[in-house]
């Protein structure tokens, strides 16, 4: 019983020392991106006073991140000077993230309960933490070629948006490897077994994932289409600047790059983390449908794009796809197609078109006329895909005392080794 207790403190102790950092880090760089985001046009005296602020609140931020790192270290058996890293803000926890876990949850004994590896994991330090280590390591990077080249580091940021530098390119790619890394020494000190997570490659059905994947495009660029034009009417410079990011590179390195992380990493990681993880994970607090509405709104919306209902949708129907399969291989596949056909749209546009615009507004209008023009094409295509989509998630829908994929392998597994 003791042994328990200690245990729940442990990870009680790890929690708080999580929270605190995620806090601190709300506290410092919320204020600062609401700012970036403010309208030049906005009156200087209200961006004063907001630049007032967010430095006020930037260092009881720091405070509190600092004293989270010093609990994360400790509370991952280390001493807690470690956590004085917290002092390089972003970069010290991308430090501390990689120390090796000494008080390892799954190698201690304390109720059947916690036979599940997904109890000890903590979401925001699986996925939130990294992801702001990776942020500060893609600007190290970006600082790292401004210092080697002719470009501003506003320059280079703007230049990434447009998948035109090589080097931006490649500092993406490092960091979302990282990111890789990071999670495989998570699933590793976790002792989630990858192979019950994945489950079986026989069941890619390459038909219905040719099919899927051409309904969920067509979906999804009627309805993005659509929304930009309604954009456009309040909002041109917003359109401009996707329509001119459409400008993409020939540059073979670059397109290899981005290729790459589209097709292959992307699919695998969203899929591992999003449909795998975070599903099991919320179905233990929530219950199986508010895991998979809660994994599928986070997959919408940490892709910070306008387009948040098709990726919702696209997030709902590869978390059925997964637990109808219990795999995850056919929603990678799916995903895998999806990237495929989105990123080639703008790439066959712009290979193919010769118009050439003088200014914004007359490309803007073009756009404008395009879609207007057309509106009996886009309206039933969106109509049409979105009965299919719904029609299809309804036959395939999970029933809700379902058993989850990862446990359902895991057995298959054991069966199959005892067998052998």
């Amino acid at each position: 019983m003791d042994a328990i207790q200690k245990l729940k403190s442990l990870r009680t102790e790890k929690d708080e020392a999580i929270n605190n950092i995620a806090i601190g880090a709300a506290i410092q760089f919320i204020p600062l991106i609401i700012l970036g985001l403010i309208p030049a046009r906005f009156p200087s005296f209200s961006v004063t006073f907001l630049s007032l602020i967010s430095v006020g609140l930037f260092i009881p931020g720091w405070i509190a991140f600092v004293q989270g790192t010093l609990g994360y270290a400790q509370s991952k058996g280390h001493h807690s000077a470690w956590g004085w890293l917290g002092l390089l803000s972003l970069w010290g926890l991308a430090i501390l993230l990689f120390f090796p876990d000494k008080r390892n949850f799954t190698k201690q004994q304390s109720s059947p309960g916690d036979q599940n590896p997904f109890i000890h994991l903590n979401l925001i330090e699986l996925t939130l933490f990294p992801f702001m280590a990776a942020v500060a390591l893609y600007m190290t990077g970006v600082c790292v070629i401004a210092g080697f080249s002719s470009f501003t580091i506003a320059q280079l940021l703007e230049i990434a948006e447009q998948f035109s530098y090589w080097p931006m390119e490649a500092v993406k790619f490092g960091c979302t490897a990282l990111f890789c890394l990071y999670l495989i020494h998570q699933i590793w000190q976790s002792r989630l077994a990858p192979k019950a997570m994945l489950g079986r490659l026989q069941a890619i059905q390459l038909k219905q994932i040719l099919l899927i994947t051409i309904v969920d495009l067509l979906f999804a660029l009627s309805a993005a289409w659509l929304t930009l034009c309604g954009i456009s009417f309040f909002a041109p410079g917003y359109i401009a600047e996707r329509l001119e990011r459409q400008s993409l590179t020939t540059d073979v390195p670059t397109l290899a790059l981005w290729s790459l992380s589209a097709v292959v990493i992307a699919p695998l990681l969203e899929e591992f983390i999003f449909r795998g993880i975070i599903i099991h994970k919320l179905e233990l607090k929530w219950g199986l449908l508010p895991g998979i509405l809660i994994s599928s709104l986070l997959f919408a919306l940490l892709h910070f794009r306008f387009d948040v209902v098709p990726l919702f949708v696209m997030g709902l129907l590869y978390a059925f796809l997964y637990l109808k399969s219990n795999s995850l291989w056919p929603s990678i596949c799916c995903h895998a197609a999806y990237n495929f056909g989105i990123i080639s749209v703008p790439l066959v546009s712009r290979l193919s078109s010769k118009t050439t615009f003088d200014n914004t507004d007359e490309m803007i209008q073009v756009y404008q006329q395009s879609v207007q023009s057309n509106p009996w094409v886009l309206v039933p295509i969106l109509f049409a895909s979105s009965f299919y989509l719904i029609h299809f998630m309804w036959t395939i829908r999970p029933k809700t005392n379902s058993q989850l994929p990862y446990f359902v392998n895991q057995s298959r597994l054991a069966t199959e080794s005892a067998a052998h």
